[in-house]
C-alpha cells in the first residue's frame, strides 16, 4: 500500500516539473506572420500621341501684269503652262479682251512640255471704216481675211485714230469676237472711240497677233448653220437671222458655241457686227434667232460664221 502511494506520488511530481516547460515552450515559440500581400505589377498603358497632319509643300503660282500687245497663249507659253490650265488659274477672263494692266495668276507649271511658239501670221486687212454715232463717239470696223489652209486664232489688232494732219489722237487694241477664224473667211473687229472726235478723224488699222492653229489641237469642234433664215427689214436697218446648230461628229456636248453675223452693204463692206452665244447646249441641234444692225448704209447680206469649243 505504501510502495503504492510513493508510486503515484512520483508521477505527479514529474508531471508539475515538466508542465511549466511545455508551457513556456508554446509562450516563446513565435507565431508565423500571415505572408505580406504585395501588389502585382500592373501594365500601364502607354498614352498615343496624337497624329500630325503634316503639310506637304505645294507649288506657289506667281502672278503676271498683262502688257499691251499680250495674248493668253502667249503668256502661256512663256511661262511653261497649257493654255487650260491658265484658264482655270483665271476664272472669268475673256482671252479676247485681255485687259491691260489686270494681274493674272500663273499656275505652276507641270511635267508636260511646253507648246511650241508658233509663228505669227500676217493677215491682210481688206477694209477700215468708221461710222459716227449720235453721241459724237466713233465707231470703226476693221475686215481682216484668212488667206492662208490654216484655221487662225487669238487675232488682236491696233486701232490708232488720227486727226486730219495724220497726228495721233488715240489708239485701242481689240480682239476678234471669235477665237478662231477659218481659211478663206474674214472676220470682222470692232473699236468705239468716245466723243469728243476730231474733226476729220480716221483710223489707221494693224493687226498685232494672228496665229496658226497647231496640229493636233483638239479644242474646236466642226460646227454648222444650217436651215439660216435672213429677214432684212424694208430699210435695210437690221437683219434678224434664225436657223440651229449642228454639231459634227462630237461625242460630247461642247462647252460653248458661237455664231458671229456680220452685215455686209451692196458695195461688200462690213456695215455691221454681232455674237449671239448659245444658252442651253446639248448634242442635238440648238436652235438660234438675233438680229445684227448696220452702222452706216443699208444691209445686202450677212455671212455667219460659227465656233464650238470643247
Amino acid at each position: 500500500m505504501r510502495r503504492h502511494f510513493l508510486f503515484v506520488l512520483l508521477i505527479s511530481v514529474l508531471v508539475a516539473c515538466r508542465a511549466p516547460a511545455n508551457d513556456q515552450a508554446q509562450r516563446s515559440s513565435p507565431t508565423p506572420a500571415p505572408p505580406a500581400t504585395l501588389p502585382l505589377p500592373t501594365a500601364s498603358p502607354t498614352p498615343l500621341l496624337a497624329s500630325t497632319e503634316i503639310t506637304f509643300p505645294t507649288s506657289t503660282p506667281v502672278t503676271y501684269v498683262i502688257a499691251p500687245n499680250d495674248t493668253l497663249i502667249a503668256i502661256a507659253q512663256k511661262f511653261g503652262v497649257t493654255l487650260e490650265a491658265l484658264r482655270q488659274a483665271n476664272p472669268g477672263l475673256n482671252p479676247n479682251a485681255l485687259p491691260v494692266g489686270a494681274t493674272l495668276i500663273i499656275p505652276a507649271g507641270d511635267s508636260q512640255p511646253a507648246l511650241p511658239t508658233p509663228t505669227p501670221v500676217p493677215l491682210r486687212v481688206r477694209q477700215t471704216t468708221c461710222y459716227p454715232t449720235r453721241d459724237g463717239g466713233l465707231w470703226c470696223l476693221a475686215l481682216i481675211v484668212n488667206e492662208y489652209a490654216e484655221t487662225v486664232e487669238n487675232l488682236s489688232v491696233l486701232f490708232v485714230l488720227q486727226d486730219e494732219s495724220g497726228q495721233e489722237q488715240e489708239r485701242q487694241i481689240a480682239f476678234a469676237p471669235l477665237d478662231i477664224i477659218p481659211p478663206g473667211r474674214a472676220i470682222a473687229v470692232a473699236a468705239f472711240f468716245p466723243a469728243p472726235i476730231p474733226a476729220g478723224a480716221r483710223a489707221a488699222v494693224r493687226v498685232l497677233t494672228a496665229i496658226r492653229l497647231l496640229a493636233g489641237d483638239t479644242r474646236y469642234l466642226p460646227a454648222v448653220a444650217r436651215n439660216v433664215l435672213t429677214e432684212i427689214d424694208w430699210e435695210g436697218h437690221s437683219a434678224h437671222l434664225s436657223g440651229t446648230v449642228t454639231i459634227e461628229a462630237a461625242e460630247v456636248a461642247p462647252r460653248k458655241v458661237w455664231i458671229l453675223a456680220i452685215a455686209y452693204d451692196a458695195d461688200d463692206n462690213a456695215v455691221g457686227v454681232r455674237r449671239w452665244e448659245a444658252g442651253q447646249i446639248s448634242n442635238a441641234p440648238i436652235p438660234f434667232h438675233f438680229s445684227v444692225y448696220s452702222l452706216g448704209a443699208p444691209i445686202a447680206r450677212v455671212e455667219l460664221l460659227v465656233e464650238a469649243q470643247r
